[in-house]
């Protein structure tokens, strides 16, 4: 992505970190967790200097502005449960959170479904998960609808769009330079039950393109926790990866009313499976030849620069939809995806270096060999 970094406040820092939650571990127990803190903050999307700021009114409409303006820009990021969020307001004394409702499910927009702003209640469309990015800024993944983020549209409106390479699907966070009312809302309780465990998936990872592919596999739970595949043309290489089987989220609220007095919600939210795992797949492609003309050498070719670059970036399936044993065109796959900009960068150290040797099934094989049956001609 071709985007500037920008400074993050450290209250949004400390809540990723406070909501970073539990690895899933498979089990059928209950885990519990301290319900944590709310945090508020303004959202901004797009490029720097372009940005705008989300915004509601007091009607619950959303939208956008160049500037946060009052109390109405700013967003509660509320923990639920394991690495899970809403996005929350108070208009007129009653909470309200982003999400979406059956009308968008069933009919969504030429965008995707369309965000909206709804009273807090027991679904999985309400709730909200943050990643990080390493060009700075985050993506919003919807919980209910897994592998679709948060998007503001260039032309105004909030929708769910798999991921396109936009600056308008990443979220740069503000602290507010102006107080806020004490939020009449506090999490009193909260607990994940996972579902049945699945068994681990083995997946045969292949390479259907004419070059060697590099290929970073994520594990989306620990950040920069990464897996590298090196796959020749032709060739394969098989992984075992976890899959999440969802769960349910147990959740007690209170929220104040006019006379300050603390009602009490219980909640218990049903949460599909989540997306594990993604690749970011690399062509390896011939940057530069070094020939030898004065004949001397043994080799008349005698260095070859392979250089990595991006075809694309998906994410596995979750739950069952990932096979518990199955095969995947790697390359295909990235290819259809047409978001190379997306990838995740290749650490340097691991940067292919220039090699004398010549990959199988290179795309110019036949220019090499005409070279080499011209040797001495030079």
């Amino acid at each position: 992505m071709n985007l500037c970094v920008s400074p993050v406040s450290n209250a949004w820092i400390g809540l990723i970190i406070a909501t970073a939650g539990l690895a899933i571990a498979g089990s059928r127990d209950a885990i519990a967790q301290t319900p944590a803190v709310m945090n508020a903050m303004h959202l901004a999307a797009g490029d720097q200097g372009r940005r705008v700021f989300l915004q509601s009114n007091s009607s619950g409409q959303l939208f956008f502005s160049r500037q946060p303006i009052g109390v109405e820009s700013a967003w509660y990021i509320t923990p639920v449960a394991q690495d899970m969020v809403r996005i929350q307001q108070s208009i007129g004394g009653r909470w309200f959170a982003l999400g979406l409702d059956s009308v968008a499910l069933n009919n969504p927009g030429p965008m995707g479904p369309q965000v909206g702003f709804f009273p807090i209640g027991n679904s999985a469309q309400q709730l909200w998960r943050i990643q990080s990015l390493n060009v700075g800024g985050y993506w919003i993944e919807s919980v209910g609808m897994p592998g679709v983020w948060l998007t503001c549209g260039q032309n105004g409106g909030l929708w769910l769009q798999p991921l396109v390479n936009s600056p308008y699907q990443v979220w740069w966070p503000q602290q507010p330079s102006f107080p806020l009312p004490i939020p009449q809302y506090r999490n009193v309780a909260e607990q994940y039950v996972p579902n049945p465990p699945l068994p681990p998936a083995n997946l045969r990872v292949n390479n259907t393109h004419t070059d060697t592919l590099f290929i970073l596999l994520s594990d989306r739970r620990t950040a920069n926790q990464l897996t590298k595949l090196r796959i020749p043309a032709a060739g394969s290489q098989t992984v075992t990866l976890q899959r999440d089987a969802g769960g349910t989220i147990v959740q007690t609220i209170e929220m104040a009313d006019a006379l300050g007095n603390w009602d009490r919600y219980e909640y218990q939210i049903p949460v599909p499976p989540s997306i594990l795992y993604d690749m970011s797949v690399y062509e390896e492609f011939l940057q530069s030849i070094a020939i030898d003309r004065t004949g001397k050498s043994p080799n008349v070719i005698e260095d070859i620069n392979y250089q990595p670059r991006s075809v694309g970036f998906f994410l596995l399936p979750a739950g069952d939809a990932l096979p518990e044993s199955g095969a995947i065109d790697a390359y295909g796959a990235a290819v259809e995806a047409n978001n190379p900009g997306a990838v995740r960068r290749i650490p340097k150290k691991d940067l292919p270096n220039s090699s004398s040797q010549q990959p199988p099934r290179d795309p110019l094989k036949d220019l090499l060999d005409q070279i080499q049956s011209k040797r001495g001609k030079f």
